[in-house]
């Protein structure tokens, strides 16, 4: 599967010297050229776990209702949604 920066991935097996759990989710956040991946590991509120570097066999693509579900979850009300758009548009302004 060709596989892009911030597509969101799932493990597909453990990786207990990392600590991570089969079903862990992340962000591809690099592409290397040797077919690698780097994915940045978050919990339930958005926190990094871990980052790591993958072959594509070990991750497979969210479904897009997962991703939505996940980022529901994240901003239970809309304040907190509001300042997360708020730190986006801080974040990327010149």
């Amino acid at each position: 599967m060709n596989y892009k920066e911030l597509d969101v991935v799932e493990l597909i097996a453990d990786a207990p010297e990392y600590g991570m759990k089969a079903g862990s989710v992340g962000t591809i956040v690099d592409v290397y050229a040797d077919g690698e991946f780097e994915v940045e590991f978050t919990d339930e509120e958005g926190d990094t776990i871990a980052c790591l570097t993958v072959k594509s066999g070990q991750i497979k693509l969210r479904k897009r209702q997962d991703s939505i579900n996940r980022f529901s979850a994240m901003y239970r009300n809309d304040r907190d949604l509001f300042n997360f758009v708020v730190g986006l548009v801080r974040h990327w302004q010149p």
